[in-house]
């Protein structure tokens, strides 16, 4: 299945979804857009696969 025909299939299960349903696809959706974390500052913040690459 290529990717025009799954985005119509995912247009049709939330076109007619539930909340439920509606707020997972929400929630993963959100965890998908942020940045790509690989680790760890010896401070304990973050370190992105962007700024690990602008490192090296």
């Amino acid at each position: 299945m290529g990717v025009p025909e799954l985005r119509n299939k995912l247009y049709d299960f939330i076109s007619h979804a539930d909340e439920r349903f509606l707020k997972m696809i929400y929630a993963m959706s959100k965890e998908y857009q942020k940045p790509n974390l690989v680790g760890y500052n010896s401070d304990g913040s973050q370190i992105t696969q962007q700024q690990l690459i602008d490192r090296v």
